[in-house]
């Protein structure tokens, strides 16, 4: 049997934001994966699932396809088409109250929600 490997696009990807944010925290708090999950792919150990592949490219604005290395193309997902019916009702609200904080208010409350 294959035994089944992270996609390297999305080792790539992942590993490229977590030097460039500088730990792989901001990388687990940007997409809501786990530590784990996301060790696993930038190590390349395991095969991210279709659910994962879409918190990933919703968090850096790739497609499932790209990511899998099925398009070629670097294509950015339209903000428009992203699909969010897996968030649930409690999320939206929550995120149409931060998207409207101003920026001060926003920061103050990243550094309280971060570990």
């Amino acid at each position: 049997m294959k035994e089944k490997k992270t996609f390297p696009r999305v080792t790539k990807l992942l590993l490229e934001n977590a030097v460039q944010a500088g730990s792989v925290n901001a990388v687990v708090r940007k997409t809501g994966l786990s530590h784990n999950t996301v060790t696993g792919y930038i190590e390349g150990r395991t095969e991210p699932s279709h659910k994962s592949l879409e918190l990933i490219g919703q968090a850096y604005g790739k497609t499932v396809a790209w990511l899998r290395n099925d398009k070629e193309e670097d294509t950015p997902i339209p903000p428009g088409l992203v699909d969010m019916s897996y968030v649930t009702a409690t999320k939206r609200n929550l995120w149409a109250i931060i998207r409207d904080l101003p920026e001060e208010r926003a920061k103050a409350l990243l550094k309280f929600l971060q570990p």
